[in-house]
């Protein structure tokens, strides 16, 4: 796999009434430095809770800027849900995305509660050749 990087970004997010209960969100990409157009690669998001509590009606909405150059493979829908985290544990979305259009993009993903609440957003950006 030589020339491929994993990059990740951390984005710590609140989520209950104390502080003591965060949610925390980290998205994967793989990536090469240079991506070609018709190139596919993966983003996983994965989302961590260290509250006391369960958390639930968790989703994960995925946009590009441009809108056009790139496009979702698997799964085709802007938003995935996540299963419910367990106190203490982690939960992990994966995205097939491909470049669609030369120049550079930004990927962004997120995470959203059951009411449509933004909780938190991590951003990348990416240059196709």
């Amino acid at each position: 796999m030589g020339g491929w990087q994993v990059r990740r970004i951390h984005l710590r997010l609140i989520h209950g009434a104390a502080a003591d209960e965060p949610l925390l969100l980290a998205i994967l990409l793989l990536t090469i430095p240079s991506i070609r157009r018709g190139q596919t690669f993966s983003a996983t998001a994965t989302v961590t809770n260290s509250a006391a509590a369960a958390a639930g009606g968790l989703s994960v909405l995925v946009s590009f800027t441009p809108s056009n150059a790139l496009r979702l493979q698997s799964p085709q829908a802007s938003t995935q849900s996540v299963a419910t985290v367990a106190a203490g544990g982690s939960r992990s979305v994966t995205r097939q995305i491909r470049a669609d259009r030369a120049g550079t993009a930004t990927l962004t993903m997120t995470l959203r509660d059951s009411s449509g609440t933004t909780l938190g957003t991590a951003t990348r950006t990416l240059t196709i050749n």
